[in-house]
């Protein structure tokens, strides 16, 4: 069952189900086929060791784990949206975690470093809290692709790691959503244009 204060997770795995039909929609005209599966969390070594990142934060640590691992011909491209990486708020080098606090979502209480592992934290592990990379853990990334949003706690943090990428040659774009708060891409029936060119942008991605 849901758990209490989750509500904007909640209602971005529900959006994340209408943004993979409007997917499926655009895509199959260029022959792209869109799917999505749901599950509870499966226990395995690589979980454990990424804790319970989900969505953008979990595209960037798995690229990051099979970068180190050698397998990171795997996947030909990383597409992260809105991710929650940096691990501690608010940060004076982040100043969207203190003008955008409380704005859909509040990470001001630092629970995050706690419920996605703190000793991973406190080891600054770019497999749990991918920030803490390095230009040396990103070299050798696929094309990657940072969609943040203007109204977002997390937005700078998306903006930073783009940054790293750049630093590290790695072919990057980074987009970001004017006026809109975390996630709000996914929420269709709210802001219907948005949520069209991000899945516009997804599908043009994954055909190149």
């Amino acid at each position: 069952a849901p758990r209490a204060g989750g509500a904007p997770t909640v209602v971005s795995r529900a959006a994340g189900m209408a943004l993979t039909k409007v997917l499926a929609g655009e895509g199959a005209p260029h022959g792209i086929l869109v799917n999505a599966l749901l599950v509870g969390l499966i226990v395995t070594e690589q979980v454990k060791k990424w804790h319970t990142l989900r969505g953008g934060n979990l595209t960037l640590a798995a690229g990051l784990s099979l970068l180190r691992s050698g397998d990171i011909g795997r996947v030909k491209g990383l597409y992260a949206l809105c991710p929650y990486i940096a691990g501690s708020w608010p940060r004076d080098d982040l100043p969207s975690s203190v003008e955008n606090e409380g704005i859909f979502i509040s990470v001001g209480s630092n629970r995050g470093a706690l419920s996605y592992g703190i000793e991973a934290f406190e080891a600054r592990d770019p497999l749990a809290w991918p920030l803490f990379a390095t230009v040396e853990d990103v070299t050798g990334l696929p094309p990657t692709v940072i969609n943040v949003n203007e109204c977002d706690p997390l937005r700078d943090e998306g903006i930073a790691f783009y940054r790293l990428l750049l630093q590290a040659g790695v072919p990057a774009r980074c987009r970001q959503q004017m006026g809109t708060a975390h996630a709000s891409d996914l929420f269709a029936v709210v802001v219907p244009d948005i949520s069209r060119d991000t899945a516009m942008d997804i599908a043009v991605f994954a055909k190149d």
